[in-house]
């Protein structure tokens, strides 16, 4: 089993008020058919929902770093998950493409409630729904969904869709994202600043590779 970290030359997610850099460890990965079936109410009340986002992106800027787990089985990313979350890991997110992820993270946020612990790879509002059913706090995607975005704007659950160039970082903020997850290999250092000076809601932090995140 390999796992890299990937830094700032990988993603950046940045926040309306904040820039972050975005870990993750990779394993391998194929897809999950999961059989879960749980039972979760959705707190109606609008401020409880504005307030519980705003908790988990306030963990996750605290953090810094969300770790990304893949594995070849739901057995392996749940071993693994908590060792990370045993040696200080405080926000993890399991993708989809996972077997089992579901499983997993209904039992990681069951063992670990004080971690915030999301779904990534969400691609259909199906997936996203049910990983609210498995209690996740947060959804990532690689590219912006939209109709995940107007399901959970407003709702508890914090969704970051994914970005590689200045148009669809705007685009993604304009539909009302709180968060945007740049994808840097995509897009070269001078663009990134020139990005950062052009939306004056992302903070700018120089970092010693020279690339602002």
């Amino acid at each position: 089993m390999a796992m890299t970290m990937a830094g700032v030359g990988g993603t950046a997610l940045c926040a309306r008020g904040r820039g972050l850099r975005s870990a993750s460890c990779n394993y391998s990965l194929p897809r999950s058919s999961s059989s879960l079936s749980l039972r979760r109410g959705r707190d109606n009340n609008p401020h409880t929902h504005s307030l519980q986002q705003t908790l988990t992106l306030e963990a996750i800027q605290k953090s810094g770093v969300i770790a990304c787990l893949r594995a070849q089985s739901g057995e392996l990313a749940l071993e693994t998950a908590r060792e990370a979350l045993d040696e200080g890991i405080s926000v993890l997110e399991i993708t989809m493409t996972t077997p089992n992820a579901l499983e997993v993270i209904a039992e990681l946020v069951q063992g670990y409630p004080s971690a915030v612990i999301g779904a990534g790879t969400v691609l259909t509002s199906e997936d996203a729904k049910r990983a609210e059913l498995a209690g996740a706090k947060f959804l990532m995607s690689p590219a912006t969904v939209k109709d995940i975005l107007d399901s959970f704007k407003d709702g508890p659950i914090l969704y970051i869709p994914g970005a590689m160039t200045p148009t669809e970082v705007l685009n993604a903020h304009a539909l009302g994202a709180k968060i945007v997850k740049i994808q840097l290999s995509y897009i070269s250092a001078w663009e990134l600043q020139q990005l950062f000076y052009l939306m004056p809601y992302l903070t700018k932090a120089q970092c010693p590779s020279g690339i602002l995140v």
